[in-house]
This record gives C-alpha cells, sequence and structure tokens, in this order.
C-alpha cells in the first residue's frame, strides 16, 4: 500500500487480485510475454498454491539465476525499455535505485498516476474509512504529549525543525 505496511487494506491488496497471491511479502513484474512474482522463503508454498495460471514464481534466494526482480530487468529488457510503476507505491529511494541500476539499460522509469491494476480492477472493494483510535497509555508506554515532547527534543539535538514521518508504524 502507500504506506508500505505489512498488514493491508482488501483495496489494496493488488498483487492478489492480479495474481491470486495473498501473502504480505511480494513484488510482482508484468511484462508483454511474462508474469513473474518475487517472494521470500516464508511464502514459497503459498505462492505455489496461490498463483494464478499465466504466474511464474521467483524466488528470492541467492543461488537463483534471477534471485530479485532487478536482475531480472537487467537481464530481460532491451536497451532504453521503458518501465512503468506507481509513484504512490514506490518510494522514491526505491526508484533512485532501480534508476541507478539499470542506468546501463539506458531504462526509463515512467510513472503512471493512475494505478493500471486499479483500472481494470472491477468491483474493487472500497477503501476503509475509520475514525482514529487512540491507545491508552497502558499499552503506549506514555501520552501523546510526552511523546511529542521527546521527539521535539531529539529533534532539538540533531539541529533539526521537522521529521516528516510517512509509514503508518511510524506514527
Amino acid at each position: 500500500d502507500a504506506h508500505s505496511s505489512e498488514y493491508t487494506a482488501e483495496a489494496d491488496e493488488r498483487i492478489k487480485f492480479i495474481s491470486g497471491f495473498s501473502g504480505s511479502a511480494g513484488t510482482a513484474v508484468v511484462s508483454f510475454t511474462d508474469a513473474l512474482l518475487w517472494t521470500d522463503g516464508r511464502y514459497f508454498l503459498q505462492a505455489e498454491k496461490e498463483l494464478e495460471p499465466g504466474w511464474k514464481l521467483m524466488k528470492m534466494v541467492a543461488t537463483e539465476q534471477f534471485s530479485n526482480y532487478l536482475l531480472w530487468l537487467k537481464a530481460k529488457m532491451a536497451q532504453k525499455t521503458k518501465v512503468g510503476y506507481d509513484p504512490i507505491l514506490f518510494p522514491a529511494k526505491r526508484v533512485e535505485v532501480i534508476t541507478k541500476d539499470l542506468a546501463d539499460l539506458q531504462v526509463s522509469l515512467i510513472p503512471i498516476e493512475e494505478n493500471l491494476i486499479d483500472k481494470i480492477w472491477t468491483g474493487k472493494p472500497p477503501s476503509p474509512i475509520k475514525p482514529v483510535m487512540v491507545h491508552d497509555v497502558k499499552y503506549s508506554g506514555c501520552s501523546t504529549e510526552e511523546k511529542l515532547q521527546k521527539v521535539k527534543a531529539l529533534l532539538n539535538t540533531k539541529k533539526c525543525n521537522v521529521i516528516v514521518l510517512s509509514s503508518l508504524d511510524e506514527i
């Protein structure tokens, strides 16, 4: 999802919709000739059972020729290939790494503003809208005010004025 959360809402389960795979860790690559899913050892058996026909499981292990999607892209993409990505779902750092890794092929990463999976997903569940829930101090350790004071003190020691938090598990 847009926050790189491990636990996603049904409306954000794009890989499950397109491939059938419901695990919480996976990267899908779709080209005109291939539909590939990379996942780690925790999910190999699950992926083998769940992947729909036409999909190929790519195991993220060092002994595999294409242990990650970047190695596959480097080996399979022609010079000056254009690779689309959703800028809401791909952090800027990942785009930077991919661009650097594929620089010798002059591959262009093209941000696609409207997610292509969303465009074809008829009957997509709505995104949940629920009120924010404040955890009791017995679960959080200290009050929101105390946490903010601690963060502000740390900002001051780091000589910063602001910190930006984007992952839901950071907030």
